[in-house]
């Protein structure tokens, strides 16, 4: 995503958020870090490790002997570690910020049109040497992680590798070497939050120099998820009218998961903010009325996000489709007004500009 990046992402996106944790605010940061981390953010990347290692399972065991079940075996396992990704991926804190980790996951949106290209010249030429593990980690982000392995599974090639054409060896060395790469990423991550959690001393500031700041960057995530939601995944491929619909740009429109994987983001962050480890524990009693407001506010995105039509890439070309897309986004970016307009000031946290405000609305 245009968020992702290298070891200094998550610091310049509390920079250019000018966002920061209020020292004034008398809040035990400390131990909400701790427990956020715990029963939050480390479960979502424990929960993505056991998918992808399920998805080597299934990538070995068609390698081993292709069938038509297990390519469905295959696509069942893309569609779950998918899943798991779109309730991890805001979590830019620490090592999904580092590395490029992010957008070797998903690289999405594609910054230019280069997955196709990279990913037939791998299929042209799939030697040993740049399918190892390690080598294949630093090869492009394009043909690393989940983009690409949805044109492998269902492009319109796809089907190729059920065929014993001259393809289908290269089409089947190039998926494991895709799922063994997402199964190496999600357990650094796992393993990674667990090191951090295990020390009560890091646990406190997982990732940053205080506790104060780890919370605002943690914060600074769930702002950045919601507004990806908003900007990139609905309110880019919508358009702001139907000449200007882009339905290719809808995240994972090949598997038909566009809808799916906002409804998701939803949810997740849902947890995060109003869950029972979630920032909303951070608010007092006097708090209540703001805590029911971002409920209905999330309740509504959730409605919302059912009464769209799917696939999601066919209605942003459809009048009819386009106003339930429409009232979706309106829903979504209620959500992100809370986050950035009442519930940082009540946490204590500054918002400062937000660069994707107004992005593709």
């Amino acid at each position: 995503m245009a968020l992702k990046g290298f070891v200094s992402r998550i610091a310049l996106l509390a920079s250019w958020l000018g966002l920061f944790a209020a020292p004034a605010a008398a809040r035990d940061f400390a131990a909400f870090n701790a427990d956020y981390g715990a029963n939050v953010v480390a479960p979502a990347f424990k929960a993505l490790a056991g998918e992808t290692g399920r998805l080597v399972q299934a990538a070995d065991a068609f390698a081993a002997a292709p069938s038509r079940d297990g390519f469905a075996n295959l696509r069942v396992s893309f569609e779950l570690v998918s899943d798991a990704w779109m309730a991890a991926e805001f979590y830019h804190l620490g090592p999904l910020g580092s590395e490029q980790r992010a957008d070797r996951f998903e690289y999405w949106p594609e910054k230019r049109p280069i997955i196709d290209k990279q990913l037939n010249a791998l299929i042209a030429n799939p030697s040993d040497d740049a399918l190892e593990p390690r080598r294949f980690a630093q090869a492009s982000v394009a043909v690393q992680g989940l983009p690409a392995l949805e044109r492998m599974l269902y492009g319109d090639a796809a089907r190729q590798i059920l065929s014993a054409g001259p393809e289908q060896k290269a089409r089947i060395a190039v998926i494991r070497a895709i799922a063994h790469n997402l199964d190496a990423l999600a357990k650094e991550l796992a393993n990674a939050w667990d090191q951090a959690l295990g020390d009560p001393r890091t646990a406190a500031a997982p990732f940053a120099p205080d506790p104060n700041e780890a919370a605002a960057q943690l914060y600074a995530d769930l702002v950045s998820g919601i507004q990806i939601a908003r900007a990139q995944k609905l309110a880019g491929p919508r358009g702001q009218a139907l000449e200007t619909a882009k339905p290719k740009a809808a995240e994972q429109w090949r598997s038909g998961r566009s809808l799916r994987d906002i409804k998701l983001n939803l949810g997740a962050l849902n947890a995060a903010v109003l869950g029972p480890h979630g920032f909303a524990t951070l608010l007092g009693s006097d708090q209540a009325p703001l805590k029911q407001e971002l409920a209905q506010a999330f309740d509504a995105a959730m409605a919302a996000t059912d009464a769209v039509p799917e696939p999601m890439d066919q209605q942003v070309a459809d009048p009819e489709g386009r106003k339930t897309l429409g009232a979706l986004l309106a829903a979504v970016t209620q959500v992100s007004y809370l986050l950035q307009q009442k519930m940082a000031p009540a946490l204590g946290i500054s918002i400062g500009f937000n660069e994707l405000d107004g992005d593709g609305s």
